[in-house]
């Protein structure tokens, strides 16, 4: 695939590229390093819940954007097992020339403030939007269980690359 491939033409130029859309629970700046560089804390693509409807404080999606010539709408929408959209947030994306980033931290809320109530279990759909158009989607869980019962874990932790031995 050539960077050609991975650009989208329209009237103003070339868009953005979108390098990652990612789950998590919050993001911050470190102040310490001087750097604006950022770090996801808790990423996941499930929630739990021992009952529905299920009201949750913290759900973010943080994209990440590369290049791109003019300015956009960025945004994120989370639509329920049936298709009905749950929250939406865009805001506004201004071009940067290579190789600077631009991190997006989306908080989904449908009260008006900081709550999101998922209406059921199921696999709900994270679309990713560019000027309103969804140019990549992912799936999001919200699981029941038993009140009090704790979810089994299925996230599996791989290292890649050389062995690092003892001595």
């Amino acid at each position: 695939m050539s960077s050609d491939d991975v650009w989208v033409e329209n009237n103003v130029g070339r868009s953005p590229r979108l390098l990652a859309a990612i789950p998590c629970e919050d993001g911050a700046v470190s102040f310490a390093m001087n750097d604006t560089r950022v770090t996801l804390q808790r990423i996941f693509y499930e929630v739990y819940a021992a009952e529905f409807p299920a009201v949750f404080e913290r759900l973010n999606i943080a994209t990440i954007w590369m290049g791109g010539e003019g300015d956009y709408t960025v945004g994120v929408r989370l639509s329920g097992p049936g298709g009905t959209v749950i929250s939406e947030v865009t805001v506004g994306y201004e071009s940067r020339p290579e190789p600077a980033t631009v991190i997006h931290l989306f908080h989904f809320s449908n009260d008006g403030g900081v709550l999101l109530t998922l209406p059921e279990a199921g696999r709900y759909a994270v679309d990713v939007l560019l000027d309103d158009v969804p140019i990549w989607s992912f799936p999001f869980f919200a699981v029941a269980v038993p009140t009090g019962g704790r979810p089994e874990m299925e996230t599996e932790i791989v290292a890649v690359g050389e062995e690092v031995s003892d001595g």
